[in-house]
């Protein structure tokens, strides 16, 4: 089994100069089966390129996981050529909405209306492109094609603004975990947060009467360390997370409820779920090479000096790992 990376970039593409090394396009994940099966994780910016690819080996097969349908993860589908082949055929997973008019294929057929893209994905299903939706919720993914292969997929809802689901593949005793947009549980009703608070000499709570007790802050907290508990039996004794880091600690005090993950928090709960190789993922695009570059090296040291043999790195585009 292969993995590829195609776009490691979070929230919009950033090509130029300050990112040649690590790569500007946006979440694109390609895993090859040692049967020659194709699942990809999200649709960001990088599809665009393995679509190219892919059309080496036609007719294209595909099972495409999103983690979410937020654009950084959406974007490169109408780009992506095999939509265009009348031979392929495409099987798409995201997570079920909240809301039936927010399907999957409603989210995408919006995304190629005739308002915003030349062509749209009715015409393009008129083609004979067998395109399949998929609204999933958490837990095992029954594929029996996959599953015949020997590999398992199973799934889990994961901390974000709209509904999200991280992924993990086991096949052959080993694990690979992909998170996709993902942020530490916190209790949202502490009164003590930020985000809660009025500015102003004497700060006041901006959802509670602070003369009022309002929630059960005991049950809310035990109701998160559940939630971060799940995420950490999720990824346990896993051989390679892929995950959101798009943030330092420090950035990630302004950006609390944004949905996404500190590179140390992210080195805390794989040291503490015993993972053996952390990939970083879903850079920051305000974050040039050379940051990168410096926050990989001292965290590294800081791993060595403390005698922890996780591994760490940070994804670039063109990264292959042969598992």
């Amino acid at each position: 089994m292969k993995i590829k990376f195609w776009g490691v970039r979070g929230s919009i593409p950033t090509p130029g100069k300050t990112t040649v090394r690590y790569g500007g396009n946006t979440s694109c994940i390609e895993i090859e089966t040692d049967k020659g099966s194709t699942i990809i994780f999200d649709a960001g910016s990088g599809i665009r390129e393995l679509g190219f690819k892919l059309l080496k080996k036609m007719p294209v097969s595909a099972y495409i996981f999103f983690s979410h349908t937020h654009w950084d993860h959406i974007q490169g589908f109408p780009f992506f050529v095999p939509i265009f082949i009348p031979t392929s055929t495409l099987k798409l997973y995201a997570p079920k909405p909240l809301k039936e008019s927010e399907s999957l294929e409603s989210i995408m057929k919006n995304q190629m209306s005739y308002q915003v893209f030349p062509i749209s994905l009715d015409a393009i299903q008129n083609m004979n492109s067998k395109i399949q939706y998929n609204d999933i919720i958490e837990g095992k993914i029954n594929i029996p094609e996959l599953e015949n292969e020997g590999i398992t997929i199973l799934s889990q809802y994961m901390n974000h603004p709209v509904v999200c689901l991280g992924y993990k593949i086991i096949y052959d005793g080993k694990t690979i975990v992909y998170t996709g947009d993902n942020e530490p549980y916190y209790n949202v009703f502490d009164k003590n947060l930020s985000i809660n608070k009025s500015s102003g000499d004497k700060a006041k709570s901006v959802l509670f009467d602070d003369e009022e007790d309002d929630v059960d802050d005991k049950e809310a907290e035990n109701t998160v360390e559940m939630m971060n508990k799940k995420f950490i039996n999720f990824i346990r004794d896993c051989d390679y997370l892929i995950s959101d880091s798009q943030y330092t600690e420090e950035e990630y005090k302004t950006k609390l409820g944004w949905g996404h993950t500190s590179i140390e928090t992210n080195i805390s709960r794989a040291l503490e779920a015993k993972v053996k190789r952390l990939i970083l993922f879903h850079h920051e695009p305000m974050r040039g090479d050379d940051a990168l570059d410096e926050l990989i090296r001292n965290h590294r040291k800081s791993l060595a000096g403390s005698g922890n043999s996780i591994e760490l790195s940070a994804a670039y585009e063109g990264l292959e790992i042969t598992i």
